[in-house]
């Protein structure tokens, strides 16, 4: 995970929006499609990473994730399309979407996953995850 500041993600920002008019199979499927490749911002809960710098986190190295109470006030990971989010207070990583979407199946404590857009989002529970994945690797 690196710390950083530029990802192009206005059509995934579209496609929630798109979904919170039209939660079609179709307006999900584009989604899917569209996040295969893509990095995410992860907000961190860290306040001893250093500001302004780009570092990189090994399997050592424990950053906390954000997460927000969901699926029956249970813990999800939250990611955003921005850095601009408003749940990004100052510390984030950048990561590909589909190793978040492993990592919510790697953390027992978590149950889902929130992509969290400008003025939309969308949930993911395990068992969506799983499917999203699944998909994926058929792919």
């Amino acid at each position: 995970m690196k710390l950083n500041k530029s990802i192009e993600n206005s059509d995934i920002e579209a496609l929630l929006n798109d979904l919170s008019e039209d939660n079609s199979i179709e307006n999900y499927r584009k989604l899917y499609e569209t996040l295969a490749d893509r990095k995410v911002y992860m907000p961190l809960n860290e306040n001893s990473l250093p500001t302004n710098t780009t570092i990189t986190v090994n399997k050592s190295d424990q950053a906390k994730a954000k997460t927000v109470l969901f699926f029956n006030n249970k813990p999800c990971l939250v990611v955003t399309t921005s850095d601009n989010s408003p749940v990004i207070e100052e510390y984030y990583a950048i990561i590909y979407w589909i190793e978040a979407l492993e990592m919510v199946l790697r953390i027992d404590e978590l149950y889902g996953i929130l992509i969290q857009g400008n003025t939309s989002w969308v949930a993911f529970d395990i068992e969506r995850i799983i499917y999203i994945l699944q998909r994926y690797k058929m792919n």
